[in-house]
């Protein structure tokens, strides 16, 4: 299953406005496809593994925890959990018009569907 997730995503890394993208296991693995922008992979491991403890925090606190969207000053990061606990993180410029919403959103959507 992970290798066909990893392909998967890697079919997805060239959308437009895509600045970092990766997927976390139940197992903590993450793989995390080179960026086209430089985006550093260590700063998106960081980011999955908050992710992580956040989904738990948020699943103990009995909060819906299958999607989150952070906001930061220069880049949004959404987060879709799987029923398997697999989940998806992708960094994308904050500028609406720079980012290709129709395609991030199937994207998304297509995510949780994956066998």
């Amino acid at each position: 299953m992970k290798e066909a997730l990893n392909q998967w995503l890697g079919k997805h890394l060239p959308l437009r406005g895509v600045l970092a993208c990766g997927v976390r296991y139940p197992d903590a693995t993450v793989f995390i496809p080179p960026s086209l922008v430089g985006f550093p992979s260590e700063n998106l491991e960081y980011s999955l593994r908050c992710m992580a403890d956040t989904f738990q925090v948020l699943k103990l606190n009995q909060f819906p925890n299958e999607y989150v969207r952070w906001i930061y000053q220069n880049a949004l990061f959404y987060c879709l959990k799987r029923a398997d606990g697999t989940f998806l993180g992708v960094f994308t410029s904050r500028e609406a018009d720079a980012v290709d919403l129709e395609a991030l959103g199937a994207m998304l959507s297509e995510f949780p569907k994956l066998q």
